[in-house]
């Protein structure tokens, strides 16, 4: 006791009041100065990433979100944080990017993972045949690399238009007076479809409106499914998708009426010169045999 007494007294003589005051300051000036050297050594070190969407609730995060109304949820993200911002949910941080990001993703696979995004956020891994996806996730970003660049799709300008503008006048006609929109996402919906329809399967079925019904309804599908399986255990996932998408549904009019287009040219282009080439997905899909001679109309078609 006697020891620290005289040290407590020891250093109650040492610092007066002047010298207490100058001690907090530098000792603030220093950790001060310190923090700003952090930050500004930090910034120049470490370049800041894609900004993150704020949560409440811990290791839950975006999840109720995601799973209520997922494309609501990703479409206000997109307006107020731009094409690319990071989302949380059950303990998971996801970089989600949007608009053209969207094909750098498909060329910088390694640095920002397709796969992850099909099979833990979209879920398309549980909606398709292992074999199916696995063929997909491989050749679809070949694909888009090749062909769908912007010097290619600006070949296809006129489709686009074209599809777009019979689209609108299947939807409204002539209107004498403004028509009032219940669902404007399904109009948006079925217009999407319908240019898709001309350059995903052509003109073969480009008017078939059972395949652009099920090509606008497969988008809804995926993400209203894409919300539930995120917070749904996995082994009822395979089962909820019965009952929230019409998977089977759609995997039926592709094979009815997509199915025959495929083995149609497959049988033509045996014929060498004489095969006519389409511009189209299904075409440059086909243009991957070589490199995948296993590829079947059926795997394609799914």
């Amino acid at each position: 006791m006697d020891l620290i007494e005289n040290l407590s007294s020891a250093i109650q003589s040492h610092l007066s009041n002047d010298k207490v005051i100058s001690y907090v300051a530098t000792g603030a000036a220093v950790t001060v100065s310190g923090y700003l050297l952090r930050q500004v050594l930090g910034g120049r070190r470490e370049p800041a990433g894609p900004p993150r969407v704020p949560y409440t609730v811990p290791f839950i995060g975006h999840t109720l979100e995601l799973a209520k109304n997922p494309m609501k949820f990703l479409q206000e993200c997109n307006a107020k944080y731009g094409e690319t911002f990071v989302i949380h949910a059950l303990g998971e941080e996801t970089i989600v990017t949007r608009g053209k990001l969207g094909y750098e993703v498909m060329r910088a696979d390694e640095g920002l993972s397709l796969e992850a995004t099909l099979r833990n956020i979209l879920h398309l891994d549980k909606m398709l045949p292992e074999f199916v996806f696995g063929l997909s996730k491989e050749l679809n970003p070949k694909t888009v690399r090749t062909y769908y660049t912007p010097s290619m799709l600006h070949n296809h300008t006129d489709d686009i238009r074209i599809a777009a503008n019979e689209a609108l006048d299947d939807l409204f006609g002539y209107l004498p007076e403004p028509k009032k929109l219940d669902n404007p996402h399904k109009t948006l919906q079925q217009i999407v479809a319908k240019i898709s329809a001309r350059l995903f399967i052509g003109p073969e079925q480009a008017y078939n409106q059972e395949v652009i019904d099920s090509m606008a309804l497969f988008t809804g599908d995926v993400m209203k499914a894409a919300g539930v399986l995120t917070i749904a255990p996995s082994f009822l996932r395979k089962t909820a998708l019965r009952y929230l998408t019409n998977v089977l549904h759609h995997h039926q009019v592709m094979f009815k009426h997509v199915k025959p287009i495929i083995e149609e040219r497959m049988r033509q282009k045996k014929l060498g010169d004489a095969y006519i080439r389409k511009e189209d997905y299904i075409e440059w899909m086909m243009d991957w045999e070589k490199e995948c001679p296993e590829v079947t109309a059926e795997q394609v078609c799914n």
